[in-house]
């Protein structure tokens, strides 16, 4: 994975964030079969444009070849589309030396090459992904075999979810599948790690569980509310929830019953109360007064 705005000290925070509470045998796979190479202080271009006109391929990836070969990549990312491409992203030439550039790196390697890409700006609130769903020309998505968008989920889906919060949900589409059926969709959660101080992304699914059925007792749906609740949402304090209750509030249920709900739950060791730091009251928005936060224990 080739990256052009991280530098290696965060490229290697990142790991540890997505792995921490892996099997240790398991993050030792992953590190064996992974390479993390920053291009931030070079220069990431695989395509230049020249004096006469056009653009050229550059040195750049007859390196990624290299560095490819000699680990036997599989597969390919590079992070992100915007920053290996020189010239007029709107320009079809330069989508055009970008797709040549990969399909070079595919012809010497064997491996798969994935480029991530800014979304377009009239895409940010978008409810589906469609063509020209990313940044530039729409060359890119010609000379792909496979275009697959990220975006915030949408309200009425994350209802049917049961997400209390849709907010930290996404939903990714494949909108474009030389390899198979089009419009698949899987769904996405962002969690905050504490120990990292960064969030990571990770597949998202429905739990069933008794409690979520509309028979359980209300007290019990309560709890799987508020485990929902804090799950979602990092940084939830008591006031927060205090202020969610009442009978025109989320939970439907009165302060004292939430109370109640949250306090069995640290007693049942569901949820903790954990101190939080200066800095992580910044990464998470909390007011300078707020010192402890709820955290459910996996």
């Amino acid at each position: 994975m080739f990256f052009v705005e991280e530098d290696q000290t965060e490229l290697n925070r990142k790991f540890g964030a997505a792995t921490h509470d892996w099997p240790q045998q398991q993050r030792n796979l992953a590190a064996d079969n992974l390479r993390l190479v920053s291009l931030v202080g070079q220069d990431p271009r695989l395509t230049a444009r020249v004096p006469q006109g056009g653009v050229a391929i550059t040195q750049l990836v007859s390196k990624v070849i290299d560095h490819a070969c000699s680990f036997n990549a599989d597969l390919i990312v590079m992070d992100h589309l915007q920053g290996f491409a020189d010239g007029d992203l709107n320009a079809s030439d330069t989508a055009t030396a970008l797709a040549m550039a990969a399909n070079m790196i595919v012809a010497a390697t064997g491996a798969a090459v994935v480029f991530t890409a800014h979304v377009n700006k009239t895409q940010i609130n978008a409810d589906t992904v469609d063509a020209g769903f990313t940044t530039g020309n729409l060359a890119f998505e010609n000379a792909a075999r496979q275009v697959t968008g990220v975006i915030k989920i949408p309200e009425k889906e994350a209802e049917e979810l049961g997400l209390l919060e849709a907010e930290g949900y996404l939903k990714a589409v494949i909108a474009k599948n030389s390899y198979g059926p089009a419009r698949e969709a899987m769904y996405l959660h962002r969690e905050y790690v504490q120990d990292f101080h960064t969030v990571r992304v990770r597949p998202y699914q429905r739990a069933i569980t008794t409690q979520t059925s509309s028979v359980a007792p209300r007290a019990e749906r309560l709890k799987t509310q508020v485990i929902d609740y804090v799950t979602a949402q990092p940084g939830t304090t008591k006031n927060k929830l205090d202020i969610l209750s009442g009978k025109t509030g989320q939970f439907k249920a009165s302060k004292n019953g939430v109370r109640r709900v949250v306090e069995e739950l640290l007693d049942d060791k569901s949820l903790r109360i954990r101190t939080v730091s200066s800095e992580e009251k910044q990464l998470l928005g909390l007011p300078q007064q707020v010192n402890e936060i709820l955290e459910v224990v996996k």
